[in-house]
């Protein structure tokens, strides 16, 4: 379900982006700065809406704790 929220926030940062930048209903004009200001405005957008959905991954490892061993050895003769 994550997955889903994810790929839907990036397709509305896509759509504004490239909407407020004309490359949606507009008339043509070319700058070669807009496609990267496209793509800044494309990585605000998603980040922002990624912080607003506060997306939560559990994950559940195991590990396994070998206990230490003591060896104590006496080399007294008696």
């Amino acid at each position: 379900m994550t997955v889903l929220w994810i790929i839907l926030a990036a397709i509305v940062a896509a759509l504004v982006a490239l909407f407020q930048y004309g490359y949606i209903f507009s008339t043509k004009s070319n700058n070669k700065k807009k496609p990267w200001f496209t793509l800044l405005r494309f990585l605000t957008v998603f980040t922002i809406l990624i912080l607003l959905l506060d997306l939560k991954f559990d994950k559940t490892t195991y590990q396994t704790i070998k206990p230490l061993l003591l060896l104590e050895l006496d080399n007294s003769s008696n």
